[in-house]
């Protein structure tokens, strides 16, 4: 399990990294990192899976005020 988790995380890296989502690309490569060093420890992923949903959370809140902002009349 811990493997697909860190061939996913890998994925989304390389993609966030190119719309800029900085955040979460590192937040991945964390992810990564620690799958690496623990192959077989799917528990070590529970804390840097959720920086990863942290940062999935901040893109979208800080992507809606945007979109929010956009839809207010001038």
């Amino acid at each position: 399990a811990a493997a697909a988790v860190v061939r996913a995380c890998h994925a989304i890296k390389s993609s966030a990294a190119q719309v800029g989502a900085l955040g979460l690309a590192e937040a991945c490569e964390r992810v990564e990192a620690v799958g690496r060093a623990a192959p077989d420890d799917a528990r070590a992923l529970d804390e840097p899976l959720e920086a990863v949903r942290r940062a999935v959370a901040a893109a979208l809140a800080s992507a809606d005020a945007t979109a929010a902002a956009a839809r207010a009349p001038l």
